[in-house]
Formats: structure tokens, C-alpha cells, sequence
């Protein structure tokens, strides 16, 4: 144990010697030459400032690199899409009609409007309204028929069709109507 002490003692002795040489050389050579560190520091601005041997400096200011503009995309403007039945084809009349060709999608729907029979006196007759969907002579798709109640004197309706391409239509009616082709846009 008193041998650890004693190196102990001597390495704390020897450490104190080194630290007092060291401050009695730094202030016994006031006239030491300074060390030159070659290497080169970028600076604040982005210019590179190298140090040489011979203690001479050189800056540079790197060539800029080009960046692409930045490309703008506009902005979508919304638009307010309305969705809704329009009427593409529109008849009326007293009787039987039959329309021209005329092209529909896979659903589309016939409204309708029929007008009881006046027989005078401000009193009706039930009328009728039959309406044939056709894609060729003697080619059915679908077909309705509705009764214009005197009661009521205007009855209407839409009836819903499934079937599109190439149609026309075989209308007949006792009393005024209106038929309309609607399709979903």
C-alpha cells in the first residue's frame, strides 16, 4: 500500500513539473513563429477560402449550378357539375305519332303528361295514352299504357327504360299529351 502511495505521489509530481514547463515555454518565446494550417474553410457567404504553404490565401466563389425553375400547375377550378334529367326529345299532340329514330343509352326514362277528354258543359271523359318503344318494324322493347282520369283532368308520369341504341316511339292517345325522352346527364 504505501508503495501504490508513493507512485501515486510521484505521478502527481510529475504532472505538476510538465504543466510548469509547459506555461514557463509559452511565455519564455514571445517571438515563436506561428504555425500555418494548409486547408481550405467555406465561409459564410458560400465562397471557399484556401490556405497555401507560403501562408498565402486564395478565394473562390463556386460556379452556381443552374436550378430549374420551378413549373406551376394550376389550380383546378372547381366546376359545379348539375346532374340531373334532361329532356333530349320533346312531342305532343292529339292522336297517333310516330317519332323519328333517334339514339338513347342504357337508361333513359319517358315522361309523360295526358289530358282527360272534354265532352262539355265543364265536365271530362277518361282518355288514354299508349306508348310503344321500338327498335325496328315489329320489334318491341317495351310498352305502357295509362288512363287520363276525367277526375283528375291533367294525369302524368314517368315510366323508366333500360334498353339503349337506335328506338322510336308509336304514341297514341285519346285526348292532348305531351311525351318527353329525359336521360341522365
Amino acid at each position: 500500500m504505501k508503495r501504490l502511495y508513493l507512485l501515486l505521489v510521484l505521478l502527481v509530481l510529475a504532472l505538476a513539473a510538465c504543466g510548469s514547463a509547459t506555461t514557463q515555454a509559452t511565455t519564455a518565446t514571445p517571438t515563436a513563429t506561428a504555425t500555418i494550417h494548409v486547408g481550405s474553410v467555406t465561409n459564410p457567404d458560400g465562397s471557399i477560402t484556401v490556405t497555401h504553404a507560403d501562408g498565402s490565401t486564395t478565394t473562390y466563389w463556386p460556379t452556381p449550378v443552374p436550378t430549374k425553375a420551378p413549373t406551376q400547375v394550376p389550380t383546378p377550378v372547381p366546376t359545379q357539375v348539375q346532374h340531373g334529367w334532361v329532356t333530349t326529345h320533346s312531342y305532343s299532340g292529339n292522336g297517333d305519332q310516330t317519332t323519328e329514330m333517334f339514339t338513347v343509352p342504357d337508361h333513359w326514362k319517358i315522361a309523360w303528361v295526358c289530358h282527360a277528354i272534354p265532352i262539355g258543359d265543364g265536365t271530362y271523359s277518361d282518355g288514354g295514352l299508349a306508348v310503344g318503344v321500338m327498335a325496328g318494324p315489329n320489334n318491341y322493347i317495351d310498352s305502357f299504357f295509362e288512363t287520363c282520369k276525367a277526375s283528375d283532368i291533367v294525369t302524368d308520369g314517368t315510366q323508366q327504360e333500360y334498353q339503349g341504341g337506335q328506338v322510336y316511339l308509336q304514341i297514341t292517345g285519346a285526348g292532348d299529351w305531351q311525351v318527353q325522352v329525359q336521360e341522365y346527364k
